[in-house]
């Protein structure tokens, strides 16, 4: 569907559908999604962007990315309203650098944000992202989940700050990284930080970085799987629930491009 109306960079959301929005040359855009919507974008050559989304009361708007060629970066913020929800997922598979800088304001009272990644990395390239959920309202609710693979001498950099403000009470922060380290020079980093700043909320966080565990290998292998089958598998069990956020054709693009790596 198009976008229902464009003014001076402002792009207006009246109803509820699937949108793919191209950027081409200008750098700045604001996206407003009206109340009581639901609301699923899709951006396309975003490289070098900055993105602002306001989500309306009582809406829901899924943002959905596939960085796939060439380097990639993006600041993309998000503010919800009461009751609302700003969801981020994105799969990067782009054969060079990227950087992704997300921000979630959960302003509303009972706003929810749900921000999902899987990713390659390979050769050189390094993966940086930085993620902030800003719980600004009672019983707000933040989900962070990361999923990586690093292979050859590549890198991935995962950082998530949850905070959840003063007389931000009943509100929920999880957060959890997983990266796995395919080749002997490859190297990943996450640091998950809860910042609370009130009582009387839930918060959790986890982070497992390092080569493929031998114990699972073994037990693949005892089923008759080859050695190079076993790893294979346990990758795409990374890598590809991501798929199921997607559209049905971006889902397929997906899923070949993860299996042809592996």
């Amino acid at each position: 569907m198009e976008i229902n109306s464009i003014k001076n960079n402002v792009f207006n959301i009246s109803e509820s559908g699937q949108f793919d929005l191209n950027f081409w040359s200008e750098k700045d855009f604001e996206i407003n999604v009206q109340d009581n919507l639901k609301v699923d974008i899709d951006l396309r050559n975003f490289s070098d962007k900055k993105i602002k989304i306001n989500v309306g009361n009582y809406s829901i708007c899924k943002v959905r990315l596939i960085l796939e060629d060439s380097k990639k970066t993006l600041d993309l913020q998000g503010f919800s309203q009461n009751s609302s929800e700003f969801n981020v997922y994105f799969a990067d598979l782009c054969d060079g650098n990227s950087k992704l800088n997300i921000e979630s304001n959960l302003i509303g009272l009972g706003s929810k944000s749900d921000i999902r990644y899987s990713a390659i990395s390979s050769d050189l390239n390094l993966k940086k992202y930085n993620i902030f959920i800003n719980h600004l309202s009672s019983k707000t609710r933040s989900n962070f989940e990361g999923y990586g693979v690093a292979t050859k001498t590549s890198e991935i950099v995962s950082n998530c700050v949850s905070h959840i403000h003063e007389k931000c009470i009943k509100s929920e922060a999880h957060q959890i990284s997983k990266i796995i380290l395919f080749d002997e020079k490859s190297k990943a980093h996450a640091d998950p930080v809860l910042k609370i700043d009130c009582d009387d909320v839930v918060a959790s966080h986890g982070v497992a970085i390092g080569a493929l565990n031998n114990d699972h290998i073994f037990y693949l292998k005892s089923r008759g799987l080859t050695n190079d089958e076993a790893r294979r598998l346990i990758v795409l069990g990374y890598l590809l629930p991501i798929k199921s956020y997607f559209s049905e054709n971006d889902a397929e693009k997906i899923a070949l491009r993860i299996n042809g790596d592996f």
